[in-house]
C-alpha cells in the first residue's frame, strides 16, 4: 500500500507530463500485488465456508484483476486510454 500511495503522490505531481516507465511500473505492479494478496486472504477465512460461492466468485473477480492491472500496466494506455478503457 504504501508502493501505490508513492506511485499516485507521483502521478499528481507530475500530472502533466506522461508518467515515467519506473513510476508506471510501480503502480502497475503494486495494485495487482495488492488485489492479488486479497484473493489470498480470503482462502484464510473461515466464514468462506458457510458461502463458498460467494467468496470463490469474489477470490475470482480479485485475481481477475489483479491481471487486467497488469495488463493495463503493459500496455501504457495512460490514464485517459485507461478510463476509456473501463
Amino acid at each position: 500500500m504504501a508502493a501505490v500511495g508513492a506511485g499516485v503522490l507521483s502521478t499528481v505531481e507530475h500530472s502533466t507530463a506522461p508518467l515515467p516507465g519506473n513510476v508506471h511500473w510501480l503502480l502497475a505492479g503494486a495494485l495487482a500485488v495488492a488485489a492479488a494478496s486479497v484473493a489470498g486472504l480470503y482462502r484464510t477465512l473461515e466464514i468462506r465456508l458457510t458461502y463458498p460461492a460467494r467468496y470463490r466468485t469474489t477470490a475470482a473477480t480479485l485475481a481477475g484483476s489483479a491481471s487486467l492491472i497488469v495488463v493495463v500496466g503493459v500496455t501504457g494506455w495512460g490514464a485517459k486510454g485507461t478510463l476509456v478503457g473501463m
